[in-house]
């Protein structure tokens, strides 16, 4: 997750001369961000002039929005699809603000699904393979594995984050990680069984047909951040909330799977 801070203060320089600025600057790194366009819509009924004020900030973050007609007022957005000012911040155009407003922006995508937040770069991550099941050695129980696994997954660093947009997928996908066993395996009963080669399944570690437990990914959810607000709920999942190693997701019955690999 980007976790920028958009400091606003409204300030009043007499009847011809009003203005609304502050600074961005990244809540992570807590540096300025340069280059941001930024938006102020009038949200009532105004003149013409008066509907829509621009910025951009500078090397320092800082803006400026000149001129905001009195007693109009507006909402700030960003120009930028893929960062989100929560919160609807507002101001009234000519009205002093009692101080400069800190307000949370998210950086993520603009649809659903899973992407890959690199610095300020957004990548969208596609399902890498179907899924199949096999019965487990002498037991009613289903193991799951990924019919293939490419040889370049996407990759998480320690500073990087996955993100799950929409509260649907939010809700449903699962994590877990992707377990090689380098020898073979032999998989249903005695009457009717299936040879596997060394390959990787989802959630269980095998040492032998019968010897093998469930495993669970380890994820650090102190370190995951969530949004759900004005129609858009974000999950950042930080590369260092898991140990390294490759991890499939996907939500329950589903036929196809996320793969992707922690690199610390």
């Amino acid at each position: 997750m980007k976790l920028l801070y958009v400091a606003l203060a409204s300030l009043l320089l007499g009847c011809q001369d009003r203005s609304a600025g502050g600074q961005v600057v990244d809540g992570i790194t807590e540096q300025p961000i340069a280059g941001l366009r930024l938006v102020a819509r009038a949200t009532e009924p105004t003149d013409m002039t008066c509907q829509v004020l621009e910025a951009t900030t500078d090397e320092q973050g800082k803006f400026l929005l000149k001129a905001p007609c009195r007693d109009t007022p507006y909402k700030l957005e960003s120009g930028d699809k893929t960062i989100f000012l929560a919160g609807g911040p507002s101001f009234v155009g000519g009205v002093p603000s009692e101080g400069p407003w800190t307000i949370n922006a998210w950086r993520g995508p603009p649809g659903q699904g899973v992407y890959v937040l690199k610095d300020a770069d957004i990548f969208a991550m596609r399902q890498a393979s179907r899924v199949a099941e096999l019965p487990l050695w002498k037991s009613p129980d289903k193991v799951l594995y990924p019919e293939t696994v490419p040889a370049k997954l996407p990759t998480l660093a320690a500073a990087d984050f996955l993100i799950i947009s929409g509260i649907k997928d939010i809700q449903k996908l699962e994590l877990s990680p992707l377990i090689r066993h380098e020898g073979k395996l032999r998989f249903g009963s005695r009457n009717h069984y299936f040879d596997m080669d060394p390959w990787s399944y989802i959630g269980r570690k095998f040492t032998s047909k019968e010897d093998h437990e469930a495993v669970a990914a380890n994820l650090d959810e102190k370190l995951v951040l969530k949004l759900n607000e004005e129609n858009r709920a974000l999950k950042y999942i930080p590369g260092k909330a898991l140990a390294n190693g490759v991890y499939a997701m996907m939500a329950p019955g589903d036929r196809k799977v996320y793969l992707f690999e922690v690199k610390q």
